[in-house]
């Protein structure tokens, strides 16, 4: 850094230019529209938690609230440009919608998880940001998407946990 000299992370340049190519792609997708707008804030958000949560666990509260409150910003923008209150009101119930699923999946896999003691008593089977994420993804998608995003994300979740156990040494093993 300039000012205090501390190095910075290639992590930055690597974000930086990774949503510079996204904001490209949105705008060949969307063009120059308040579409392409909302995509980029949605994208800059969601990737924006992608880094921070693992770094700092759980997801900041100002950047949940963020990809919340922009998600009914635009739809309410969009409800108002195209006359139509339903955009609005299917974010609402993708935000409410997906909230609670998620939360009631952490608790009850939270309970499952104690009594067969794979976890302890003060932890979680998974971290309450990704709830909230929901949330704010729901408050841009709505509520007939959500669906695939969460079986999606998943997926996604399922191979990455399985990639980190096949690098792990099994227990009870030394590693030398």
């Amino acid at each position: 850094c300039r000012t205090c000299k501390a190095p910075i992370s290639p992590r930055y340049p690597m974000i930086e230019l990774l949503l510079g190519l996204a904001g490209a792609a949105v705008v060949a997708r969307a063009g120059w529209s308040m579409e392409a707008l909302e995509l980029f804030v949605l994208v800059f958000l969601l990737t924006a938690s992608a880094f921070i949560d693992p770094a700092t666990s759980p997801v900041p509260h100002p950047l949940w609230i963020a990809l919340v409150t922009s998600g009914f910003l635009f739809g309410g923008a969009r409800a108002m440009a195209d006359a139509a209150p339903d955009h609005l009101i299917d974010r609402a119930i993708g935000a409410g919608g997906g909230g609670l699923v998620l939360g009631a999946v952490v608790v009850a896999a939270t309970g499952v998880f104690r009594r067969t003691g794979r976890i302890g008593a003060d932890e979680t089977a998974m971290g309450w940001g990704d709830p909230l994420i929901v949330v704010g993804i729901g408050a841009y998608l709505g509520w007939r998407l959500l669906p695939m995003v969460i079986l999606l994300a998943s997926v996604q979740g399922t191979i990455a946990a399985l990639a980190l156990r096949a690098g792990r040494a099994p227990k009870g093993a030394h590693q030398h």
